[in-house]
This record gives structure tokens, C-alpha cells and sequence, in this order.
């Protein structure tokens, strides 16, 4: 229902801004003709098996429009660069999304928040390295008007938890790792900002003493957990995976941000495998797929997403949640317009349920 009173945000891979790197990996994944509707709709069909990614200064405002216009409140930009004080720290492929935004005269439209790796914050010489030359960049970032605050007044700040990078970039000792973030917390508050709302995607209940100790604030999921190896291929058995996963969070980490999900459909990336892929992946280690949900399937799931924050409010209390995803579109999971659905139906079909 409209007026919910809960905030949703996705998050953003921007895989399809440039012509190098990663894009061309994407363009290949999502040439095939059985997967080329996926595409975003300002892809372009070159040759049977061929499209490009045909972007412009105006694909952004019209992503900004088609988010506004259906009830998005935010995104959730995941972030790849170093940590690096000067302009190359954005130079990344995969920010040229981020940076169009940030270009857009529509932006103030949208909000937005940091989701970034933790390999970003030090460079492992020192306690804070790099990281506290960064703390800068991320604060003035936060003091725009569209950042996306919680709790009256606090920076929504998103992290992708990796438990092996505390060896390789903080020296092993999680107290690091926490002094990097009580940084940003204190270097945030003296901006006259509240204190930063800091939320650990992917962290497992074998984490819980790290995420005590880092002092975060919630947990949060890429991708939720996806059924195992005796799985049904229904979109309804990964709504009722997703929903056991907003419990398990809730019991091992108090505070939660839920993850919907769109769907999970890696197919694409298994037949024409993506250059940055191993055995690691989630999309190589588990190649169970999910039948494309119907709209009112996506409905339901995001409705159930409100009732759970709804009889959860300790659980939940910034009454935020976060959708997989606006452009995972060769991952499985998207609600950004397509080539099959350019005027965004889809997007349209889920306002009543995620519009403020």
C-alpha cells in the first residue's frame, strides 16, 4: 500500500556506462537473444548476438525519472575505487554509473548512499592508511542534501563484509578495522552531520563477534540466502528463502536493514562466463536459478518485506529496506526498464508498495 512509511532503496552495479572492462563482459553475457530483453533499455541490438550499451548524459535523467516517478527512494551505489584523495579514486569502470549521477542537474530527485568494500579504507601499513584521507571525500559527500539519512539525521554508510580482508588490510586486528570507523563517525558528527548508520552487507552469524566488535549498527544482504541444492525453481520458494533470512539477521545482529530480492537468474554469466568470475562467486558455487517472477509475485514479496518491518520495529527501526537490485540485470535481479520493458511495467507495477 501507498504511505507505508517505509523507505526503499536499491542497489546499484553499474556495469553498463563504458566500453572497456567489465561492460564488455556484460555485453557479451547479455547478447544472447534468449537474454538480451534483460538488457537496460538504452542497450542496443548491433547484430543478433551483439549489443552495446548505447548511454548518454540523458540515460541517467531518465533512470532518475523512472526511479522518482515509481517510489524508489534511494540508491545504494556500490563502490570499487581506492582510497585515494585525489579525482583517479573515481576513475573505476564501474563508478562511471555514480558519476553521471553526481554530473545530472535531475539528481537532487533521488537520494543516495556509499556501499563500499573494506579494501578501500587502509592500505595495511597503517592503522587507517589511506582510509583517513578518504574519510574527507566520503563526509562531503554525506553533507549533500541528497544523501540518504536514518534516524532524523544519521548517513546511511553501506559496507561489503569480507572477513579475509581484516588480515590483508588491517593486520589482522579487528580493533583496526573499528578505529576506521569511529573516524568516520567522529569526523562525520564534527561536520554536523548525526552519527553515521553503518550496515554490514553479507556478514554470517560466524561473524557476530567482528560485527560486535567494529561496533556497526545492522546487517544487511547482497543477495539473501538462495536455496540449496534441492531447490524449487519457483520466484515463490527464493520470497520464502529471502523472509527466513530477515529472521536470521534479526536474531544474530538486533538491528536490520532487509533485502528484497527481484529475482536470481545467473544463467547468463554461467553459459558466457564474466571475466572477473571464479570459484568463489556465488554465481559459479551455486548455479540454481529462479523463474522470472510475475509482478504480483514482486508485489507480495515487498509487501511482506513492509508487514515484517511493521512487527519488527526494534528489529528495524530505520523502517528502511533495500531491493536487489535497480541493474543486476545478467545476475538475475533488476527493476530498472528493459529492452522487453522499456516504459518500466514492471517498476510501475511495484509503486503502491514501495511510494513513501
Amino acid at each position: 500500500m501507498a504511505g507505508n512509511n517505509v523507505s526503499f532503496g536499491a542497489i546499484r552495479w553499474d556495469a553498463w556506462y563504458s566500453d572497456t572492462n567489465e561492460p564488455l563482459s556484460t555485453r557479451r553475457s547479455l547478447g544472447d537473444p534468449v537474454y538480451q530483453g534483460r538488457a537496460p533499455f538504452f542497450a542496443e541490438q548491433l547484430a543478433p548476438n551483439y549489443i552495446r550499451f548505447a548511454h548518454s548524459t540523458s540515460t541517467m535523467t531518465q533512470e532518475i525519472a523512472f526511479a522518482k516517478d515509481n517510489g524508489l527512494d534511494f540508491w545504494s551505489f556500490l563502490y570499487y575505487g581506492g582510497a585515494d584523495s585525489t579525482s583517479s579514486n573515481f576513475n573505476h569502470t564501474l563508478a562511471e554509473g555514480w558519476k553521471l549521477f553526481q554530473a545530472n542537474p535531475n539528481k537532487n530527485d533521488m537520494k543516495w548512499c556509499w556501499f563500499m568494500y573494506p579494501a578501500g579504507l587502509a592500505n595495511g601499513s597503517t592503522t587507517l592508511g589511506r582510509w583517513s584521507r578518504m574519510v574527507d571525500i566520503i563526509v562531503e559527500h554525506m553533507q549533500q542534501s541528497n544523501y540518504k539519512k536514518v534516524l532524523t539525521n544519521r548517513p546511511l554508510y553501506q559496507i561489503y563484509w569480507e572477513p579475509g580482508e581484516i588480515t590483508g588490510w588491517w593486520q589482522g586486528n579487528i580493533a583496526n578495522y573499528k578505529t576506521a570507523l569511529d573516524a568516520l563517525r567522529t569526523r562525520a558528527q564534527a561536520a554536523g552531520l548525526g552519527n553515521p548508520y553503518i550496515t554490514f552487507y553479507g556478514i554470517s552469524s560466524a561473524d557476530e563477534a567482528d560485527f560486535i566488535a567494529t561496533g556497526a549498527d545492522a546487517a544487511c544482504s547482497y543477495i539473501s540466502r538462495i536455496p540449496g541444492a534441492a531447490y524449487d525453481k519457483t520466484y515463490a520458494a527464493l520470497d520464502l528463502s529471502v523472509r527466513g533470512t530477515w529472521d536470521e539477521q534479526a536474531t544474530n545482529f538486533g538491528e536490520v536493514i532487509p533485502t528484497c530480492m527481484m529475482g536470481w537468474d545467473t544463467r547468463p554469466r554461467v553459459n558466457y562466463p564474466v571475466s572477473w568470475a571464479s570459484d568463489a562467486k556465488p554465481y559459479f558455487r551455486n548455479r540454481n536459478f529462479h523463474a522470472n517472477a510475475t509482478n504480483a509475485e514482486l508485489v507480495t514479496h515487498l509487501q511482506a518485506c513492509v508487514d515484517w518491518i511493521d512487527a519488527n520495529p526494534t528489529a528495524c527501526p530505520t523502517r528502511t529496506a533495500l531491493i536487489y537490485a535497480w541493474n543486476e540485470h545478467d545476475e538475475g535481479g533488476w527493476m530498472c526498464p528493459t529492452l522487453s520493458d522499456p516504459t518500466g511495467t514492471r517498476l510501475a507495477a511495484l509503486k503502491t508498495t514501495i511510494e513513501l
